[in-house]
């Protein structure tokens, strides 16, 4: 029952049945997890199947319980690769946005700081990423009842992507 090929299919499964049916996936998803922590403790593979779940249980509203798995996704990962490269940033920005979404924005705020400075050290502030951190962090400033302290993201925003898009690209953001 605990074998790696059963353990992928497992979560294979989970993530496929999690877009149109949550509660299966994450019953996998509770199904895999624990097997996966003994075959492989400590890797990136259990730090992306925490974060796939993490994600499942954001997008259904669960957001205590996608903070807990999101936050042990990134400590994980920066154990394992450390804090400054690229995915480390993307995955405190998923759990700034879920803490957001839970209206825990003390907690979310250094989070969003921490991944603009690490996107700047990469060289990718000026460029799709920076201007996604950018849009959230302003998106959680907004939602904390900070609007005026957006304003200028948003400036940035639009300067990045005069800089930096073609007049036809139209996937470099979405506005709302």
């Amino acid at each position: 029952p605990d074998s790696p090929a059963r353990v992928t299919l497992t979560l294979a499964a989970a993530r496929v049945l999690g877009v149109d049916d949550p509660h299966e996936g994450a019953k996998l998803f509770e199904q895999a997890i624990p097997p996966m922590r003994k075959l492989a403790p400590g890797s990136i593979e259990l730090s992306t199947v925490l974060s796939h779940y993490g994600w499942l249980e954001n997008n259904s509203g669960n957001y205590d319980h996608a903070i807990a798995l999101l936050r042990e996704s990134v400590e994980l990962r920066a154990r394992v690769e450390g804090e400054g490269n690229e995915g480390y940033a993307g995955d405190i920005e998923v759990l700034a946005n879920t803490l957001t979404l839970a209206r825990r924005f003390q907690e979310a705020e250094p989070l969003f700081l921490r991944a603009q400075k690490l996107h700047k050290k990469n060289g990718d502030m000026d460029g799709r990423a920076g201007a996604w951190s950018l849009d959230q962090y302003a998106t959680m400033l907004y939602e904390s009842g900070r609007s005026r302290e957006a304003l200028p993201l948003y400036d940035e925003i639009f300067s990045i992507a005069a800089r930096k898009v073609s007049k036809d690209d139209d996937s470099f953001l979405v506005w709302r």
